[in-house]
């Protein structure tokens, strides 16, 4: 994982951006929120943490790749942009399948079996070197845009889980 902080502590803030050499940042929220580029402009802006947690994240520079892991089907796309959100830049972006690395796959289940989410996204940088370097786990992830450009892959295998027999629950 990438050096991250969250923090609403200007002091925090201003050491963790000193030691990291690029950052992001976004709202600490159950909402989504927007990831933008840490600017040295905004240091005078810091002193606003007081009212709100902020996560502060060392930038990986690379291809992003989400991968959604519905039951036992992993659907993977990889997006390449040189902005942090390509959603609302305007940047010229590319998408494609992709498929992630049979230990980063292995990672995915586990945390998977972990967590006893059946439906879930992960969030991974990968770097020039092919280093896969993981932002998050989604534990309810959008898919519509990425189902769209995949040929509703994420819809046809959550609806063949979701009419797959379930085992019976014993009640006490």
């Amino acid at each position: 994982m990438p050096r991250s902080l969250l923090t609403n502590d200007e002091e925090q803030a201003r050491a963790f951006l000193d030691e990291v050499p690029a950052a992001i940042f976004k709202g600490a929220s159950g909402e989504k929120t927007i990831a933008s580029a840490y600017r040295p402009e905004l240091s005078s802006r810091l002193h606003l943490l007081a009212g709100s947690p902020v996560l502060f994240q060392e930038r990986i520079f690379g291809a992003e790749v989400r991968a959604h892991l519905i039951g036992t089907t992993l659907v993977s796309e990889q997006i390449a942009s040189d902005e942090v959100n390509y959603q609302y830049s305007g940047a010229p972006t590319f998408f494609s399948p992709t498929t992630v690395p049979a230990e980063i796959e292995e990672m995915c289940r586990a945390y998977q079996a972990m967590s006893g989410l059946a439906f879930i996204g992960f969030d991974f940088m990968v770097t020039d070197a092919g280093e896969h370097i993981v932002l998050e786990a989604n534990p309810m992830p959008g898919y519509d845009v990425f189902d769209r450009r995949l040929g509703h892959a994420i819809s046809d295998a959550l609806l063949d889980l979701l009419q797959a027999p379930q085992p019976a629950t014993v009640r006490g």
